[in-house]
């Protein structure tokens, strides 16, 4: 439709059409960071991913570098849960998740599912960096002795089975847009206790102590106050 004139702009293309349509010279391919973080929000409460040693495992046998080239090199790996584009809220200095089996394999032999499990990885329906990022992680979980089952689910399913732990996914991907150029939006809906079950916070995940970071840093007026809690 773009190249025959029906359309005049599109985003969420496959990597392989926007690496053609910028080729075009009657198109103008927008690479700019965006303040848009992809994450895969592993269930913190329920099922084998409510091991903590669980999610180390997977967290070190996801393929990071492998993700960045299946959409053609647009994006980074992020540091920590905020874009390196929300400046100047985004912190360098954190530690880069890598990919290493060997921590991988070590993680998982400290859980308590040592010998492998089945779980589920959901999807939006027809988002094709979504597949590729699942595919990444289902090779290397069967290392592992992990099989990932992928489902593709429309938008409207997932948020639903976000709504619970117990219908929550093992895994599930979400990209995390913004209303406002804020930590907060960001950090709020993902992070604290109260937004569990909100598709952001399909992880579950619950930390008092995090909570209490997060009003501090919402209630602050001062911006340094602020960069300091949030930091």
């Amino acid at each position: 439709a773009m190249e025959s004139g029906e359309l005049q702009y599109g985003d969420r293309f496959t990597p392989e059409d926007t690496a053609a349509l910028a080729a075009d010279p009657r198109f103008v391919s927008n690479d700019a960071p965006s303040l848009t973080p992809f994450a895969i929000k592993l269930n913190n409460q329920v099922g084998p991913t409510s091991d903590i040693n669980v999610r180390k495992a997977l967290s070190h046998a996801f393929d990071y570098e492998a993700a960045i080239e299946a959409i053609s090199g647009r994006g980074v790996v992020m540091q920590g849960p905020l874009a390196t584009a929300l400046t100047p809220w985004h912190r360098a200095d954190l530690p880069i998740l890598g990919f290493d089996m060997e921590a991988a394999k070590a993680a998982l032999a400290a859980s308590e599912y040592a010998g492998g499990f089945e779980m589920e990885y959901v999807y939006v329906t027809g988002l094709t960096e979504e597949e590729l990022f699942g595919l990444i992680l289902l090779e290397r979980a069967a290392e592992l002795g992990i099989t990932v089952n992928m489902v593709p689910l429309v938008w409207p399913d997932m948020v639903a089975r976000a709504a619970t732990a117990e219908t929550a996914p093992n895994a599930m991907a979400v990209y995390s847009g913004t209303d406002y150029v804020d930590p907060d939006n960001f950090l709020w809906q993902a992070y604290h206790s109260s937004q569990a079950g909100f598709w952001a916070a399909a992880s579950h995940y619950m930390n008092p102590a995090l909570d209490k970071l997060l009003e501090d840093a919402r209630a602050d007026t001062n911006p340094d106050n602020r960069k300091k809690l949030y930091d």
